[in-house]
Formats: C-alpha cells, sequence, structure tokens
C-alpha cells in the first residue's frame, strides 16, 4: 500500500505544501547535521556508565552533580547554579539552560524579573516595558521529595 494511502482523492498540496513534500528528506538531514554539530556535549550514560532510568540503576547525588558541572564545562547554554547547602552539608545546586545570548544577558534578566516581582516603585508603562525586555522563565522542581527517585533522574537526560 503506497504511504499515502489515507489521503482523500481530492487531496491536493498548495505550492509550498509540495515544495515542502519534494524536499523534507534534505531538509531533515540538514536538521540532523545542524542539531548534531550543535549538541556536542557527553551523554549522562559515560559518566554514570548506565543509560538514565535503566533498571536497577540510579545516579548518586555526586554523579548528577558531576554531570551537571561538566555540562556547564562544554556548553555556553548551560549553568550551574547554588542555592544554598542540604541539610546534610552539601551544594544544593539548579541548572540554568538557555542560548548563548540570554546566558551572557543572565544579569539583566533576572533584575528584570527581580523588578517586576517586587512591584515596588512600578507604574504601568514601566512594567510593561519591562516585560517586553525580559524572558519567561520555566522552573522545572526535579527533587521535590526525598522519596521520589525518579524526577531526580530525568534531570540529568532532561538537561543532556
Amino acid at each position: 500500500m503506497p504511504p499515502y494511502y489515507f489521503r482523500s482523492p481530492n487531496f491536493s498540496y498548495s505550492r509550498n505544501g509540495r515544495w515542502i513534500m519534494k524536499y523534507k528528506t534534505s531538509l531533515l538531514f540538514i536538521l540532523f547535521l545542524a542539531t548534531g554539530l550543535i549538541a556536542q556535549v557527553t551523554p549522562p550514560k559515560k559518566i554514570l556508565g548506565f543509560e538514565v532510568g535503566a533498571d536497577y540503576h540510579l545516579a548518586t547525588y555526586d554523579q548528577a552533580v558531576e554531570y551537571f558541572n561538566l555540562l556547564a564545562k562544554e556548553s555556553p547554554k548551560f549553568k550551574v547554579m547554588e542555592m544554598g547547602k542540604t541539610s546534610m552539608g552539601r551544594p544544593m545546586i539548579y541548572g540554568i539552560i538557555t542560548s548563548e545570548k540570554n546566558m551572557k544577558n543572565l544579569e539583566h534578566y533576572k533584575t528584570i524579573s527581580r523588578k517586576l516581582a517586587q512591584v515596588e516603585g512600578l507604574t504601568d508603562e514601566k512594567a510593561e516595558k519591562l516585560a517586553s525586555e525580559g524572558k519567561a522563565v520555566v522552573w522545572i522542581d526535579v527533587g521535590i521529595h526525598a522519596t521520589e527517585c525518579a524526577p531526580t533522574q530525568h534531570a540529568l537526560q532532561l538537561a543532556y
């Protein structure tokens, strides 16, 4: 059966749609090459010795910290920050993943977020200007419950 068996016989592509269908293999190959050139960081398996999520294998806290620090050395798009100490006196870390351009302006964006959060002395106009200049932040918390190990393991793969 041909790969287009699910189409209606009356279906037709627009001019752009035909072009995309004609060159989709080339476009996917170029995208694959570009992605491969951009993402030259060590996969978690090389540090851990096993795949993240493999049965009967869990990364330790020290392995996770080691991996995040390695990513920070290998990629200008990843930065490790310490937010304090754990109850055991270890560094409590988080990672920032963003574009190189945003990473260079990270303090500027933090200042904008702080001003918008505190609201003091902001007029509506100033707040709108700051909001349009700032960046949206997505916080993904993977270590909220000590007895849950899967989210922390997932953080390694997510960062990769």
